[in-house]
C-alpha cells in the first residue's frame, strides 16, 4: 500500500514555469528534494542522475534523426502520430521539447503520489519511499497537472500534452513493440540511462535494489542480467545488430564493463549484503 507523508512539499508556483527548460529544472529539483528530505543517504536509481542520463541519451538520438540518421525511426513515428492526431500535429523541430517535458517528468510518480493545492499554490505530495507500482500512471497525472497549470504557451500545451503522456506511458518495462515510440522510449530510459549514468552500472543496480527492497523485502534479482543489463536488455529491445551499433555510434559513449555474476535468481537483500552494501 502506498503511503503519503503527512506534509506535502511546496513547489514553485506553476505559472512561473514559462519554458521547457524551466519545467525540466523544476523536475530535477523535485527529485533532489525527495532524496534529501525523504529517502536520505541510501543509494537510489529513479533519481536526478537517472533523469539527466535519459535526457542526454534522447537528445543525442533526436539531434541525429533531424540530421537524417534515425535508426529508431523517430521521425516516421512522429509522422504517423500526426496522421492519427489531426489538429494536434507536432513539428519535427518541436519534438525535442515534447521529449524533454516527458522524460523530465517520467519518474515523478516513483517519488510522488500526485499534486495537491493549498492556499492557491500547487504542491507535490511525496511518497514515503520510492514506489514503482503504477509509477507511470502517477507520473502522467502529475505532469498533466503541472504542465496545464504552467505558463508555457497554451497552443503548445494543447498539442504537446497527448504525446508527452504517451511517451511517459511507453517507459513501462514490458511492451510488445507495436506502439509508436515504444522502442525509442525504452531504449532511452533503459539503455541510455545506463550508458550515461555518472555513477556506473553497479551503483545503479545497488540503488534500484534498494528501492525494490523497500517495496518488497523478498524481491529477487538475477545479478548477471542486472549488471550486464546494457548489452542483454539492448538485444531484447532492438533485435537487429546493425541498428544497435548505429545507436551506439550516435551515443558515442563507452559501453559499461562486463561482469561475471550469478545467473540465478537471488534475493536482492542477500546480494546487497554479499556485495558489502
Amino acid at each position: 500500500m502506498i503511503e503519503e507523508l503527512e506534509n506535502t512539499v511546496p513547489i514553485k508556483e506553476a505559472r512561473e514555469i514559462v519554458s521547457v527548460d524551466e519545467f525540466v529544472s523544476q523536475c530535477l529539483n523535485w527529485h533532489q528534494q525527495f532524496n534529501r528530505d525523504v529517502w536520505g543517504e541510501r543509494e537510489s536509481y529513479h533519481d536526478e542522475v537517472h533523469i539527466r542520463a535519459t535526457l542526454l541519451a534522447g537528445e543525442k538520438l533526436i539531434k541525429a534523426a533531424l540530421k537524417g540518421n534515425d535508426p529508431l525511426n523517430i521521425l516516421k513515428d512522429l509522422e504517423k502520430w500526426n496522421q492519427d492526431h489531426p489538429g494536434l500535429e507536432i513539428k519535427e523541430e518541436e519534438f525535442m521539447d515534447v521529449f524533454k517535458l516527458a522524460f523530465a517528468g517520467h519518474d515523478l510518480g516513483n517519488v510522488a503520489q500526485g499534486v495537491s493545492e493549498k492556499n492557491g499554490n500547487l504542491k507535490l505530495d511525496f511518497l514515503a519511499h520510492y514506489t514503482a507500482e503504477k509509477a507511470e500512471d502517477r507520473s502522467q497525472k502529475i505532469v498533466k497537472r503541472i504542465l496545464n497549470a504552467s505558463g508555457i504557451d497554451q497552443n503548445k500545451k494543447e498539442r504537446f500534452l497527448p504525446l508527452v503522456l504517451h511517451l511517459i506511458n511507453e517507459t513501462k518495462y514490458n511492451f510488445d513493440g507495436q506502439d509508436l515510440f515504444a522502442v525509442f522510449s525504452r531504449v532511452v530510459d533503459q539503455m541510455g540511462s545506463t550508458l550515461f549514468s555518472v555513477r556506473g552500472i553497479k551503483s545503479d543496480v545497488v540503488g534500484l535494489a534498494q528501492e525494490m527492497i523497500v517495496e518488497n523485502p523478498l524481491v529477487k534479482i538475477t545479478p548477471n542480467f542486472s549488471l550486464n543489463f546494457f548489452e542483454l536488455r539492448f538485444k531484447q529491445l532492438v533485435k537487429d545488430e546493425k541498428t544497435r551499433e548505429s545507436i551506439k555510434e550516435i551515443w558515442g559513449g563507452k559501453p559499461p564493463d562486463k561482469f561475471e555474476a550469478n545467473k540465478s535468481l537471488v534475493k536482492a537483500a542477500d546480494w546487497l549484503r554479499e556485495n558489502g552494501t
